[in-house]
């Protein structure tokens, strides 16, 4: 990648709207089933001061996956509110610094003003404004935001990175953009072997993600094994990711889950190369058990991830891998990416529902990340809103054509020329 100097700036202001979009089918995942979700945009202005760039960002706010655990409240209202508490917030004191300085403050923020909110609904209601300073700062400095870590001086996240530092473990992780990149499907719970087969067939998808967590093992160990059969391929072409979303809490069930599967279907357990997020808070004095999985199936972070720290325990549990995802904000995806490469994890890119702005930054997260083939886009499954209004090459990167995403040209920002006009008609039409 060529040389580029990321400086100092100040961020002007952050303004966030939001639209309520309904997915059909609705998902359904372990902790209940998504049918409407609001797509939150932001906008923010920056200055090195002696020019200005403008930014975009967008997330969706996830609340049934993310969002306040008590049932009293409005969740979906709450994270909005969360997302225009941090905007006020971040544009406040004029303070100048760098891309990584900017992320660190933003992720002090929120956790000093969004208290209460479950951490990881924190980073979901800040990745569009943290998404969005990114592609500003692109914009900048006239390149790809993802060729700002060359040059990048220090940060507050270097203690996580001993030795050389977070922006050269970043630089290092990343690769040159790959022109395409492997679809993915994501089957829930109660998904039908029909419309597997009608997916598949249609996109020729060959990597699917497969949610479990129903409550019964037995009952998964089928789930997954009719899945495998409604897909129209065979032998080692097919890949499954297993998201168990915290329902296995111990290492004990986990390994009962994959025995019987080895044992009921032999040629599908083979297909299984990851399982995502067995259990929400994994201990450490189960290690070698968890070791032991992971040496045959890597065992991905996802939900815990909200600070680098987690990433430390996961490790001392013996986790080896990370579901990396543009909606906990790109500063985090890539120092957990990097954090994982540096230690020969296993990277896998995912988003729950990535819709327009957001889809376009999981297809770039993957094909940036060394080590990545496949990508979590499935606005083509649940959200056409998400992507039927767009300009037909961006189309091609959010529905997949043989079976691959088209990764986006981009020359400044996070996203290309066609959707930033998009996003700039669409502030036009709903700001306030």
């Amino acid at each position: 990648m060529p040389t580029k100097v990321s400086g100092q700036f100040r961020i002007l202001d952050a303004q966030f709207i939001f639209q309520e979009h309904e997915l059909s089918p609705p998902l359904v995942i372990g902790k209940g089933i998504i049918s409407t979700i609001t797509e939150a945009m932001c906008r923010v202005t920056i200055t090195d001061g002696t020019k200005t760039a403008h930014g975009f960002g967008t997330v969706l706010l996830s609340h049934v996956w993310c969002g306040p655990e008590t049932e009293d409240v409005d969740k979906d209202a709450t994270l909005r509110a969360a997302s225009l508490t941090i905007a006020d917030a971040i544009a406040t004191g004029q303070t100048e610094d760098s891309l990584l300085g900017h992320g660190f403050r933003l992720l002090s923020l929120s956790d000093q003003l969004l208290g209460h909110i479950p951490p990881l609904a924190r980073r979901v209601c800040s990745a569009p404004l943290d998404n969005a300073i990114h592609d500003a700062a692109g914009c900048l400095y006239n390149c790809s935001s993802f060729e700002l870590f060359a040059e990048h001086g220090s940060s507050p996240f270097d203690k996580a990175f001993p030795g050389f530092g977070a922006a050269t473990a970043i630089e290092s992780m990343l690769r040159r953009p790959v022109a395409t990149i492997d679809a993915q499907m994501v089957v829930g719970i109660t998904t039908q072997p029909e419309a597997i087969l009608t997916y598949c067939s249609k996109y020729n998808i060959r990597r699917l993600k497969v949610k479990i967590g129903s409550g019964d093992v037995q009952t998964d160990v089928d789930h997954v094994i009719a899945v495998s059969k409604a897909v129209p391929i065979s032998g080692d072409a097919l890949d499954i990711t297993v998201d168990a979303n915290g329902c296995y809490v111990s290492p004990e069930s986990l390994s009962m889950f994959l025995s019987m599967i080895r044992e009921a279907a032999p040629e599908v357990a083979v297909c299984i190369s990851a399982v995502e997020q067995p259990a929400m808070s994994p201990q450490t004095e189960d290690r070698l058990r968890w070791l032991d999985i992971a040496e045959d199936t890597p065992i991905l972070v996802d939900e815990a991830f909200t600070e680098m720290d987690d990433l430390k325990h996961a490790n001392a549990c013996g986790w080896n891998g990370l579901a990396v995802k543009s909606c906990r904000g790109q500063t985090l995806a890539l120092l957990g990416a990097a954090w994982g490469h540096a230690r020969g994890w296993r990277n896998k890119v995912m988003d729950l529902t990535s819709p327009n702005i957001a889809a376009l930054h999981t297809v770039l997260l993957a094909a940036h990340i060394t080590g990545v083939s496949t990508a979590e886009v499935n606005a083509a499954q649940f959200l056409r809103s998400g992507y039927e209004a767009l300009p037909e090459e961006l189309v091609m990167s959010i529905v997949p054509t043989n079976g691959r995403l088209t990764v986006p040209n981009v020359t400044e920002g996070l996203v290309p020329h066609e959707y930033r006009q998009v996003l700039i008609k669409r502030f036009e039409e709903l700001d306030v």
